[in-house]
């Protein structure tokens, strides 16, 4: 694993066929092995995490992710200490405007129990932290990404692309009034690609063998920037990962919510 800033000038993005079709896709399939082998490290059972003391995270899924996708992440927190909650988006598709704003509720009801809050977000569960950052900083402890595209809104992966054209049917034909969730997509896309909010710790954790998203995506200015060596799967459950986000736990700031008299 090497960490290092993100270049003051990150190479941009792949577009076109390159970034419709260049990615090692075909090796997320090392994920299953990856989570094998993350449960047998000393990790696993927190060697070299700090101590959660009750401390809230919100676990984001990616798109069509699903819960279940921060599954191992959830149980690695609680058995460090911490209390992670998961957000309650289903499988991550709806869209963006509508999502951060309900993440927002949960962000403040987290915040007002247990102090600020972690904040880590797989893929898209990422673009959607990183809004949530800007919109409620006083909230947040700590923003950590994992294979999110900080730099563009829609990934141009095939596999994206066609869920789009898809969903965009469906609006279609259910007379969904598309300009108006156009007009909340631009707020939410200001907020994803614009300034990021001083005091809030950000860390961007990406891989160069990612499947799904183009890692030069993931070069967010305003983020310490970490790689790791792992497939898009893998960033949440691979020993490397894990490593990564114990480092950024250490910036999480505020003190423990105090134990239940």
């Amino acid at each position: 694993m090497s960490q290092r800033g993100a270049p003051e000038e990150p190479p941009a993005p792949l577009t076109g066929l390159r970034g419709t079709l260049g990615r090692p896709t075909l090796l997320e399939g090392r994920a299953r092995w990856e989570l094998a082998t993350l449960k047998r490290h000393p990790i696993w059972d927190g060697e070299g995490v700090p101590p959660g003391e009750g401390r809230a995270v919100l676990l984001i899924p990616g798109f069509f992710a699903g819960e279940r996708s921060m599954a191992a992440v959830r149980e690695w927190l609680e058995r460090c200490g911490y209390a992670p909650r998961r957000a309650h988006l289903g499988r991550n598709t709806a869209p963006s405007e509508h999502a951060v704003r309900r993440l927002s509720e949960e962000l403040d009801g987290l915040a007002s129990e247990r102090g600020p809050v972690a904040v880590i977000g797989h893929s898209r569960g990422g673009q959607l932290g990183r809004a949530l950052a800007v919109r409620r900083p006083d909230a947040m402890g700590l923003l950590a990404t994992l294979g999110a595209p900080l730099r563009t809104m829609y990934p141009p992966h095939l596999f994206f692309s066609a869920s789009l054209l898809v969903f965009r049917a469906i609006g279609r034909v259910r007379r969904v009034d598309i300009e108006r969730i156009r007009e909340g997509e631009a707020g939410f896309e200001a907020d994803l690609l614009g300034p990021f909010p001083e005091g809030v710790p950000f860390v961007s954790i990406w891989s160069r063998l990612d499947g799904f998203i183009d890692w030069r995506s993931s070069l967010d200015p305003a983020a310490r920037s970490v790689e790791v060596n792992v497939s898009h799967l893998g960033l949440s459950g691979s020993v490397a990962s894990f490593r990564a986000i114990a480092d950024a736990l250490v910036e999480l700031s505020g003190p423990a919510p105090a134990a239940p008299a």
